[in-house]
């Protein structure tokens, strides 16, 4: 059986992150990070650490409805590290079963391998510039 690549695995620790937001399970979604994790959000303080940003996603998490799309622009991985960029989007799921557009951004994500292998989110930035809207997830 071959092993994934290190792009495949990146790429599927933050599948994981985003399965486990849309879903709203904490349980999993803490485990996703370094325990020494950064958020840079766009709108709010600096967070560090998961229980510095624990409460923050407690919150974003009442939100049964809230959903969260990402596209990858670039990715590089080097010693351990690695860093996976691109357009995020939110949507909210209507009572139809309709998705409406919310907020949309950039995101950077810097993963860090942790001592079992796997592929942790050690920092988080957003930003929500002007070339980044719903019409890129239509």
């Amino acid at each position: 059986m071959q092993c994934p690549s290190s792009a495949a695995q990146i790429r599927q620790a933050l599948d994981r992150w985003l399965k486990a937001f849309n879903t709203k399970d904490a349980d999993t979604f803490f485990t996703l990070y370094d325990p020494d994790t950064v958020y840079a959000n766009a709108g709010a303080a600096l967070m560090t650490g998961v229980e510095g940003l624990r409460p923050w996603y407690e919150e974003a998490f009442k939100d049964q409805s809230l959903r969260v799309y990402f596209k990858e622009e670039t990715l590089f991985e080097s010693d351990g590290m690695a860093l996976i960029a691109g357009k995020y989007h939110f949507k909210k799921l209507q009572g139809d079963g309709r998705l409406e557009p919310g907020a949309s951004g950039r995101v950077a994500l810097l993963y860090r391998r942790a001592t079992d292998g796997r592929w942790l989110l050690a920092y988080d930035i957003d930003n929500t510039p002007p070339d980044s809207s719903a019409a890129d997830f239509a």
